[in-house]
């Protein structure tokens, strides 16, 4: 399952911003290419008998067309504006036990991917706010000095401040 953001948007932006179908096809990309499909094939000796016949492009393609992913239908919590957040993987095999640890290594990289996705962004966002906050600062320590230099500087200037006697 995709988890979404659970902050309220109104307090923090998402810092994932693609839709579910868009991100399982950029992590599609990376899972489902020849190296890392070649090291699979290789943790669980898949396809012996072709390797010996055929180059590991042709093993690779094989093992990609038994392969499918797809994001699950349907409307999350009856709110159409919200893209579904579950996906499921599927592998295609000979033997069962052995299909059943493909697909979990599977999915186990779309996992990993995600969440070095997921905090590259993050990283990325939380740099910006540091420095967003650094120029901000900036900013209010001249502001400070500009009122303190005016002479305006005491508290007891500002009419906000007035109290009645």
């Amino acid at each position: 399952m995709v988890q979404p953001q659970t902050v309220p948007e109104k307090y923090v932006q998402p810092t994932v911003t693609a839709t579910v179908i868009d991100r399982l096809n950029t992590i599609s990309q990376e899972i489902l290419s020849r190296t890392k499909l070649e090291k699979v094939i290789q943790e669980f000796n898949l396809y012996p008998d072709l390797r010996q016949k055929v180059p590991m492009e042709e093993v690779v393609e094989k093992m990609t067309k038994a392969i499918e992913v797809n994001v699950a239908k349907g409307i999350q919590g009856g709110r159409s504006d919200r893209a579904q957040n579950a996906f499921s993987i599927s592998y295609e095999g000979e033997e069962p036990r052995t299909v059943m640890m493909v697909t979990n290594k599977l999915a186990f990289l779309f996992i990993e991917e995600n969440l070095k996705v997921r905090e590259l962004q993050a990283e990325s966002t939380s740099n910006f706010i540091i420095k967003e906050l650094a120029a901000i600062e900036d900013q209010l320590v001249k502001k400070e000095e500009d009122l303190r230099i005016s002479g305006n500087g005491t508290w007891a200037n500002f009419p906000n401040n007035w109290m009645p006697i």
